[in-house]
This record gives C-alpha cells, structure tokens and sequence, in this order.
C-alpha cells in the first residue's frame, strides 16, 4: 500500500503518490512530458542531451579522458537519476497546486485511481472492511480479501483455501 496525496480542482480529483518516483528516474524527461511539466521537461532534456552528449564525445575521442568518463558515468548521472526520482512526485505536486489544484488529504492505497475512488466513496471503503466475528474456537488466520471472513481454527481445517494431502 503507498501514500497518496489527494488534489481537487471542481470536480477533477488527482492522486499524487509520495516518496519516491521510479518513472521520474528512469524516464527523466520523457517522464515530465507526459505529465505535462513544461518547464521541467526542458532542463530535464536539456541536461540529458548534455550530459549524455559530452560523454559519447569523450568516448569517441582517441584520447578519453577517463576522469571525466569517470565522472560522467559514475557520480553525474546516477546523481541526476536520484535527484529526479526523488523530486519527480513534488514537481508533478507544485505543478498542479499552480493550475488550481487544492490538497484535500491523504489516501492509503495501491494504485492514484484506488486512491481517488478511496476519497469519493469513503463509507464503500469501509463497509467493505472484514471484521472478525466472534467464535467459540481461537482464531488462527482470517483468509482475505473476502466479504465475510472466513475463520480457520484447529477445529475447522476444510476452511483452509486448499486442501491438504
């Protein structure tokens, strides 16, 4: 389960997870592209081009200099690989706060569509919630995700979700 932050604009309601963004790392700009973050994405190309670009023409050379492949290769761009997954989810969170976004709360969910659907219908979600029941052998395991729990105890075996041989 992640964290999702809840923005809403009208009637537009958009789920921005927390912490970490892997697309961000390893889509760099191309990522900010699809997610609509202009200016973002310039930088992110350019310095992409950049980086890449310098590090192809001192390979390309006769002559390399080898700390500067070093340095390209092994502190610059997982640096700028760290530094974009870790901020992508903020950008993509400063971005929509700026088009009228508000933040509204916070959803625990497993996917943004979870989470907004979460936030819509929050009595749904917890009408949906097992509960144990209670029963006069000691409980062991509750099988989910299922409607009405189903209690395996010692006593009860054929609850199991399989049989055993």
């Amino acid at each position: 389960m992640k964290q999702y932050m809840i923005y809403q604009r009208g009637d537009s309601v958009q789920a921005v997870k927390q912490g970490w963004s892997w697309p961000a790392m390893f889509g760099l700009g191309i990522w900010s592209l699809i997610k609509g973050l202009w200016a973002i994405s310039v930088g992110l190309v350019t310095t992409t081009f950049i980086a890449y670009g310098n590090l192809v023409v001192e390979l390309v050379q006769d002559h390399p200099d080898w700390d500067m492949v070093f340095f390209g290769l092994f502190i610059f761009i997982p640096l700028y690989w760290a530094i974009c997954g870790a901020m992508g989810n903020h950008w993509l969170e400063r971005d929509m706060m700026s088009r009228g976004y508000h933040r509204q709360g916070m959803q625990i969910a497993m996917s943004p569509a979870g989470a907004v659907m979460a936030y819509l219908y929050p009595q749904q979600q917890q009408a949906e919630q097992p509960t144990m029941q209670a029963t006069e052998h000691p409980v062991e395991y509750i099988v989910y995700p299922t409607k009405q729990p189903e209690v395996i105890s010692r006593q009860n075996p054929t609850a199991l979700p399989h049989k055993r041989k």
